[in-house]
């Protein structure tokens, strides 16, 4: 679609909304399943508005979508401003969009015999629940993470068919992660260990990580990217091993985004080993 952007004040064209990629696309152990998600541009960097209210310095800088991968292609980050631009010059004309796209990806999914999965929010952290809930029923797994304390918490006694996982910042309390996890919702944190794929060799993560005064069990949040509880489980810690350049690594650890986990060896697959860590926040 060629429309021409109020917000920008340019000529776009915008190919689709829901897409998905290699990240989402990862097998899931037992589920079969077709997984897409809509990437607007993160934070601030459309220059359109704030599409991540709770960001800290941290995950600005080390943004997956700004930093590793095909996602930090200048061609890919054009195709999510794009879409930046169609959802603040048109949200009537956006949504209307998703669902159509969606249902394609549900036709799609029923024919391969498979579950579909849609993530609101691949690099982006809006409120799907307030703003469009009624598409909550055409994906069987509606995910997505967010950095918004309260919206997290909220989560947890809502009967949306949508799961957030709080993602933890240099900024958050230990406080805040155990009331989460102890409500059962399920919290994510970078931790500062090898990740790179293209030698297949990985950091060893640990079992279990004690935070706090108290132990919770782990994902390996590598694996696969559908952050489901009925998949992960609850109260449970999904740890995400640091990904991007070396620049963006070194600024997360330097700051604290990046959590130490200790010397934890290395491995030729993703693993988790039969060992604890303490989390220091």
């Amino acid at each position: 679609m060629r429309y021409f952007s109020e917000s920008l004040g340019e000529y776009l064209s915008v190919t689709s909304l829901v897409t998905s990629n290699a990240k989402l696309q990862k097998d899931i152990v037992g589920v079969a399943a077709r997984v897409v998600g809509v990437a607007l541009s993160p934070h601030k960097s459309s220059g359109l508005g704030n599409l991540c209210s709770g960001a800290s310095i941290g995950c600005i800088e080390s943004c997956v979508l700004k930093t590793a991968g095909r996602a930090a292609m200048p061609t890919v980050q054009r195709a999510a401003r794009n879409r930046t631009a169609l959802f603040f010059d048109d949200r009537e004309l956006f949504f209307g969009l998703v669902a159509i796209e969606l249902g394609k990806h549900r036709l799609l999914a029923d024919a391969a015999g498979e579950k579909l999965g849609f993530r609101g929010n691949i690099a982006s952290d809006l409120p799907w629940e307030n703003m469009r809930p009624e598409l909550f029923g055409i994906a069987d797994y509606n995910y997505d993470y967010t950095a918004v304390y309260n919206r997290a918490l909220r989560s947890m006694a809502w009967e949306h068919n949508y799961h957030l996982t709080f993602s933890v910042k240099e900024t958050t309390s230990v406080e805040r992660v155990t009331t989460l996890l102890d409500a059962g919702c399920n919290v994510a944190m970078v931790v500062d260990t090898l990740y790179n794929p293209q030698h297949k060799k990985f950091g060893v993560l640990p079992s279990y990580v004690t935070i706090g005064e108290k132990d919770y069990r782990t994902v390996d949040g590598d694996v696969h990217d559908l952050r489901r509880r009925e998949i992960d489980g609850s109260g449970v810690v999904v740890l995400l091993r640091a990904k991007g350049h070396n620049k963006a690594k070194e600024h997360a650890r330097t700051i604290g985004f990046a959590k130490k986990i200790g010397d934890n060896g290395i491995a030729d697959t993703l693993t988790i080993g039969n060992y604890g860590a303490r989390i220091e926040f």
